[in-house]
Order: C-alpha cells, then sequence, then structure tokens
C-alpha cells in the first residue's frame, strides 16, 4: 500500500510503499501531468495552491497543496 506524506503539504511530499523502478506521475484536477519523478522525496513547492492526484503504480491518492 502507497502512502503520501504529509498531506495537505505546502514544500514536499514523501512517498512510502512505492517499490524501485516504479514512477511517481502527479496531475492536476484537469488531467495534465504536471510533474514526473522515481524519487521517494519531492518538492511540490513549484506547483499551484490546489488538489492534485498522485499516481504510483497501482495506487491513486489525492494531494493537497496548500
Amino acid at each position: 500500500m502507497v502512502q503520501v506524506y504529509p498531506n495537505p503539504t505546502a514544500e514536499s511530499i514523501s512517498i512510502v510503499g512505492k517499490k524501485d523502478g516504479e514512477f511517481v506521475k502527479i496531475y492536476n484536477m484537469l488531467g495534465t501531468l504536471v510533474l514526473y519523478s522515481q524519487e521517494s522525496e519531492i518538492s511540490v513547492s513549484s506547483l499551484a495552491d490546489g488538489s492534485y492526484i498522485v499516481v504510483v503504480g497501482n495506487s491513486i491518492i489525492k494531494l493537497i497543496k496548500k
């Protein structure tokens, strides 16, 4: 099971449960890919405040950036 914390966040997120080689994809609410990474620590400070969808493997998590 994949977990994203802290949520909501302002600066960065940590991904727990991500397998080696899995990509983290972050989409805005319009479905546009806004961030793509293989890291477990990801800075989201460049993203606008709002809601996002984080996809890791088969897991989908709603993220709130504030």
